[in-house]
């Protein structure tokens, strides 16, 4: 038996190019992606909320915002990628987020007073 066949015939199929994969596959994540970060979150009854960001070496950081509801439940709202939690990634991301239609406490504008009253962060 040589590489790439086998006694059951599967060596005799043709496949599919390496590259073709990787085009299908970044086209599927793009619209896994696009579905996630455009999908209502208006039905999320929020108790709390909150956003942190999680570093991935020295110059990557994904700031992630999530939210517990009134039933216990986490939800991922979203996420945004940037060099630090500054102003500029947190605010893009819970403007994005409140735009989806997220309400706490009642008052959707609530996501704006959390970037104005946030302490400065250390890495």
């Amino acid at each position: 038996m040589t590489h790439g066949t086998s006694s059951s015939g599967v060596g005799q199929m043709t496949g599919t190019s390496k590259g073709t994969v990787a085009m299908a596959w970044k086209a599927r994540s793009n619209e896994l992606l696009t579905a996630f970060r455009t999908r209502d979150l208006t039905g999320i009854d929020v108790l709390a909320r909150y956003v942190d960001g999680i570093f991935l070496g020295q110059e990557r950081c994904v700031v992630v915002a999530m939210a517990s509801d009134t039933k216990g439940s986490k939800h991922l709202l979203d996420f945004e990628e940037g060099s630090s939690e500054n102003a500029e990634v947190v605010d893009g991301l819970l403007a994005r987020i409140a735009a989806r239609g997220l309400v706490v406490g009642g008052i959707g504008g609530c996501w704006c007073c959390a970037t104005a009253a946030r302490p400065p962060t250390k890495r």
